[in-house]
């Protein structure tokens, strides 16, 4: 897929006692992109899958460059890759102006929730997602 950009102001609840943003707010400026992407690549179909496919995560990480601040603006860039028949790494990049502050992946496994089991990644979704 292309890269999806999502824009975020750095929250009073994001940041810590130094006024530095802690790291588990990363993880939110993650899944908010992803989400986000989601909503308007995919929009219906979501609903449509969540009955028998779903995806669950098996890896984060997250790597911190530089400290971001109450008020900072930031630009979420996210590229999504199959790695598999079943699995998607979701990359992202989050910049304050032209900086980089920080980089992660959040790793995805289609699965069938009625057992649990990986599954392959829907063809529509596989199609939009691209390699």
């Amino acid at each position: 897929m292309d890269n999806f950009i999502k824009k975020e102001t750095v929250r009073m609840y994001d940041v810590d006692a130094q006024g530095v943003v802690h790291y588990a707010s990363y993880y939110r400026f993650f899944t908010n992109t992803l989400e986000e992407y989601a909503k308007a690549s995919f929009g219906g179909l979501l609903s449509e899958m969540s009955n028998d496919t779903w995806f669950v995560t098996v890896e984060s990480k997250a790597t911190y460059h530089k400290p971001v601040r109450l008020g900072d603006t930031l630009k979420i860039h996210m590229n999504a890759k199959i790695v598999s028949k079943s699995t998607v790494i979701f990359d992202f990049l989050v910049l304050k102006g032209e900086t980089m502050t920080a980089e992660g992946y959040i790793t995805q496994v289609c699965i069938d929730p009625k057992v649990w089991k990986p599954k392959p990644i829907p063809e529509s979704l596989v199609k939009e997602i691209g390699n």
